[in-house]
């Protein structure tokens, strides 16, 4: 039989072996894995920013996207339920949202809406599905934003081992409906991250995304966010 892990650690395959800070081990985990990639994603589909945590999409050892947070008009959403495929690539997460207001007059009440977050861990990307659902009588814009960010730490770093040296990250780039992130690592490996939206956001800069939805009542709404990881020695000019 094999060793149980410790409370607060994370073990994904044979490869890779997280401690997590004791604030992240608090927080229930999803993971996923294909190949050489991986995500550890909260209960409510996000990356969340958490400072000293495991959580992150990885690619051969590096986090490629440490930060990935869906917010209901700037509120957190409520979890419904969470689960991971006996495959362990895909999660199925759906939640709702919490009393929201709108204006001092109106008020979006709880569980107005279902968003069924679909994510998918395949060959060094990471897809996630946003279906949208409204259950109000009446018409009602919907503000839905993601928040993104990313540090291309190695599993060492993520597990305390930082290093005295790093490289450097380079400015983030938004073309269309993407966001490129960049780090030309020591080892003059040039580092990046894609984050492809479909349909292209109503607002993108390097810090996310925001949708501005109009759902009417009974009706859906389906977004999708898709992350690549790529890796290429040499592949941009020092600086």
């Amino acid at each position: 039989m094999s060793e149980r892990p410790a409370p607060g650690d994370v073990i994904v395959g044979e490869q890779y072996y997280i401690l997590a800070s004791e604030l992240a081990a608090d927080l229930p985990k999803l993971v996923l894995k294909h190949d050489e990639a991986f995500v550890v994603a909260n209960r409510r589909g996000d990356l969340p920013n958490v400072a000293e945590s495991e959580f992150g999409f990885y690619v051969d050892g590096t986090r490629f996207l440490r930060q990935l947070e869906l917010r209901i008009h700037g509120h957190r959403p409520i979890v419904l339920n969470a689960g991971v495929s006996e495959d362990a690539m895909q999660a199925s997460i759906d939640v709702t949202n919490p009393d929201v207001p709108l204006s001092p007059q109106v008020v979006l009440p709880g569980r107005s809406l279902r968003v069924a977050r679909r994510l998918t861990v395949h060959a060094g990307h990471c897809y996630q599905l946003l279906l949208i659902e409204s259950f109000t009588r009446e018409p009602h814009d919907l503000v839905l934003s993601l928040t993104v960010a990313a540090d291309f730490v190695d599993v060492f770093e993520v597990r305390g081992h930082p290093r005295e040296r790093r490289g450097e990250l380079l400015p983030p780039r938004v073309d269309g409906g993407a966001i490129r992130l960049a780090y030309r690592g020591r080892d003059d490996v040039l580092r990046t991250t894609t984050i492809s939206f479909t349909p292209a956001p109503h607002k993108l800069d390097a810090d996310g995304a925001e949708y501005r939805l109009t759902l009417q009542p009974g009706g859906s709404v389906e977004l999708t966010v898709a992350v690549g990881a790529a890796s290429e020695p040499g592949g941009a000019p020092r600086r």
